[in-house]
């Protein structure tokens, strides 16, 4: 493994921890299924002959439960033909996903910590922060998403700002 994918991998487990401690601050009971495995491998949702990669989290409160998959990224990117902030995850994630929020008594819902650090191609703009989420229902319909180099190796899919709810500010989430 590189220095970088390590890096990237450390932060990912910290705001896992910070995003899982708000959720539990807030009322929720988790299960965290994101530890790693050996090899960098995550956990893995079993069923007949087919293993998914599994949401970071199963999540409840009341009787009301649901599956997280937790994403901590930088900054929104601008999609300068939208006009819009969009976000995303690997096309090949979402595909897992979708199979288990379709198999599954609880819904997956995406949720993203972003911290709104400028990028180079933003055009100046101010980076929204803060926590966001909404549930594959509403994040999988074609018409929301968009997707580059579905199916292949390396390829996304990404979400408009204006199909996240905002759950909370960033200075919520990462104070004490």
């Amino acid at each position: 493994m590189s220095k970088h994918f390590d890096e990237q991998m450390a932060d990912a487990k910290k705001y896992e921890g910070v995003m899982a401690q708000w959720f539990r601050k807030n009322g929720f009971t988790i299960f965290p299924a994101c530890d790693y495995l050996p090899e960098n491998k995550g956990p893995r949702v079993l069923s007949g002959n087919r293993s998914t990669v599994s949401p970071d989290l199963l999540v409840w409160k009341g009787k009301d439960a649901l599956w997280m998959e937790i994403k901590s990224k930088s900054s929104f990117t601008w999609h300068r033909h939208t006009g819009c902030w969009e976000t995303g995850i690997d096309w090949r994630y979402y595909v897992e996903y979708k199979s288990i929020h379709k198999d599954s008594p609880w819904p997956v819902h995406l949720v993203f910590l972003q911290l709104g650090k400028p990028r180079h191609d933003d055009g100046g703009r101010l980076q929204p922060s803060g926590l966001y989420y909404n549930s594959l229902d509403v994040l999988g319909a074609p018409e929301v998403g968009r997707t580059y180099n579905p199916g292949q190796r390396g390829g996304m899919i990404y979400w408009k700002i204006d199909h996240l709810i905002k759950l909370a500010e960033l200075y919520e989430v990462l104070q004490d």
